[in-house]
């Protein structure tokens, strides 16, 4: 059996973080056909790029500033970006507060005058009279036009 008739060819996007497949003699043999083996791709192996270029399956990489190589599309995988933890100890609870705020009723209001649905809005308001004042906007925290 091939087993590099096995290998799961990714879609790559310009811009997307890639890793460099790390068996050598894989590599060689999915680069037949896409530019070849070169020396230079050794020190590639397992690394991780940015994809720069594409024609078809062939992928130019950029791996540092001064080195770029075209790849088979086969011998790349999409590199998955790892956030780390935030150190901050109020971000657990800026989560919550986030979440209060988004179960606020008043939200949807907000959120169809954000995007600019008048239509909703005035739906919305229809439901709410209460809502609709001339002189005060609490969720800014003063008066837009003091008495």
């Amino acid at each position: 059996m091939n087993s590099a008739a096995l290998r799961k060819v990714h879609r790559l996007c310009l811009g997307q973080l890639v890793r460099v497949n790390d068996d050598m003699e894989m590599v060689k043999r999915l680069q037949s056909g896409h530019g070849g083996w070169t020396s230079a791709m050794k020190q590639a192996l397992g690394a991780v790029g940015r994809v720069i270029e594409i024609d078809g399956s062939d992928i130019r990489v950029k791996l540092t500033e001064n080195k770029k190589l075209i790849f088979s599309s086969a011998n790349l995988t999409p590199e998955r970006i790892r956030v780390p933890k935030p150190k901050d100890p109020n971000f657990e609870e800026m989560f919550r507060a986030h979440d209060r705020i988004m179960m606020d009723p008043a939200m949807e209001l907000i959120t169809a005058l954000t995007l600019g649905d008048i239509k909703e809005a005035e739906r919305i308001l229809a439901r709410h009279p209460e809502w609709v004042s001339l002189y005060s906007f609490p969720y800014i925290g003063y008066d837009i036009f003091p008495k």
